[in-house]
């Protein structure tokens, strides 16, 4: 979506503009969403894992 409204250009000279900053930050949104799932992950399992000792 950003780079919709950032958009790209091409100037006089034929060189073509882009937004590249974006890359690195969708890269980071991807790792930022994996650390979060793996974090849910493990404190679903923890919690699984307790429940399952008090009722031992």
């Amino acid at each position: 979506m950003t780079f919709s409204l950032i958009g790209s250009s091409v100037d006089d000279a034929g060189m073509l503009h882009e937004p590249f900053a974006l890359l690195p930050i969708g890269y980071l949104m991807l790792l930022a969403a994996g650390v979060t799932g793996l974090l849910c992950l493990f404190g679903r399992w923890r919690a699984v894992r307790r429940s399952k000792l008090e009722h031992d």
